[in-house]
């Protein structure tokens, strides 16, 4: 790998083969990808987790073991205002989505 730039240019990495747009977009990508799901509850409140999976109608989101006492959060998906929480995270760029048929699990973020 070599680096380049200019005086007044920040340190660019230079990768054979593969172009500047192409770096820029996996990067953007990546930065897409730790955003976590935003969960828009029934009675308003919001909250972002990292990961989740769903399963039989509850969504078991990760928690802090240390503040929590818990790994696991257990959250009724009959909770959550589903069409805003789908929506808000598609204009975030997250891809949030429910189990089609009851024997589905969904794993996310």
């Amino acid at each position: 790998m070599q680096l380049s730039g200019g005086s007044d240019a920040k340190t660019q990495a230079v990768v054979p083969g593969v172009s500047t747009a192409r770096l820029q977009k996996r990067a953007a990508l990546a930065t897409v990808s730790m955003q976590g799901a935003l969960l828009v509850f029934r009675d308003g409140h919001q909250e972002e987790i990292s990961g989740y999976t769903i399963s039989g109608g509850v969504l078991y989101a990760n928690a802090d073991y240390y503040s929590s006492a818990s790994w696991n959060r257990a959250i009724q998906v009959s909770s959550l205002n589903v069409p805003e929480t789908i929506a808000s995270n598609h204009s975030r760029g997250v891809a949030f989505r429910l189990p089609g048929s009851p024997n589905e699990v969904i794993v996310g973020p």
